[in-house]
């Protein structure tokens, strides 16, 4: 089967696009690129300050401080920024592939067990849905850009990051949600075709999170619960990794094994 020879190809993609974050190492990074603010000002007020009032430094000079801090400031979160989206887009791109594959996968075994295509049959009805569901999956999941975003967060002395943070909560949200819509219909069809014994197994559910919540924290906290706040992205992240690692390991097994119930 045509089909099966894809999906193994969609599920050794994962190995490359399917790699979690490790929030030690970037917390060490935002502090090193966050003394770049720090530095400055500290040395202005502990030490230039009894000497220099800050009326007597130019505006020009004022500006190009806060310029140089606001822009180097936290410099790894922009680095950050760009791995989240990019790892989100790769991610989208995997699975519209392997829900594609997999409704097509559906339906030859469908066939190759002699169930004709009906409209009065209700696995056929069933086979449907998968077929137009990453369509959907991807309409509601739209594309985004890590460069541009990055450069917009940049931009924006990282006001953009509230933007970028609303739209990742909210995408992985909704991309928990589409899953599971598709994999229960999934396993309905491939325990009508004998394939499964019981549904996919579907863990570890992200917790829904409240942007306006983590934004007020994040302003009265002036910026120290973004820390938190990546944090809370990058484990949401990986949770949603470990969970399509179990699901698809189950589907992967029953891959490997298809053949040879062909062959009897």
């Amino acid at each position: 089967m045509q089909t099966l020879s894809l999906l193994h190809l969609d599920f050794r993609k994962s190995m490359r696009t399917d790699r979690p974050f490790h929030f030690g190492s970037h917390l060490l990074l935002f502090i090193i690129t966050g003394t770049a603010l720090w530095l400055p000002l500290s040395i202005y007020f502990f030490w230039l300050s009894p000497m220099i009032p800050l009326f007597a430094i130019p505006a020009s000079a004022q500006i190009a401080l806060f310029i140089l801090g606001a822009f180097t400031f936290g410099l790894w979160s922009h680095v950050v920024v760009f791995l989240l989206i990019q790892r989100y887009e790769l991610q989208r791109e995997r699975k519209v592939q392997l829900f594609t594959d997999l409704a097509f996968f559906a339906k030859e075994v469908a066939q190759v067990n002699g169930k004709q295509p009906s409209e009065f049959s209700e696995l056929y009805k069933k086979i449907y849905s998968l077929e137009i569901f990453p369509a959907e999956y991807a309409r509601h999941l739209p594309e985004r850009n890590a460069a541009l975003w990055t450069f917009l967060n940049w931009l924006t002395l990282g006001l953009a990051s509230y933007f970028f943070a609303f739209m990742l909560m909210t995408s992985m949200q909704r991309q928990q949600d589409l899953e599971e819509d598709f994999l229960f219909i999934l396993s309905e069809v491939l325990i009508e075709l004998k394939l499964l014994r019981y549904p996919l197994p579907l863990e570890y559910r992200i917790v829904r999170r409240e942007f306006s919540v983590y934004a007020l924290l994040s302003i009265f906290s002036l910026g120290l619960f973004w820390y938190f706040w990546y944090y809370a992205l990058m484990h949401d992240f990986n949770r949603l990794l470990d969970r399509s690692e179990r699901w698809e390991g189950v589907l992967h097994y029953i891959l490997l094994l298809y053949p040879e119930r062909l062959s009897r």
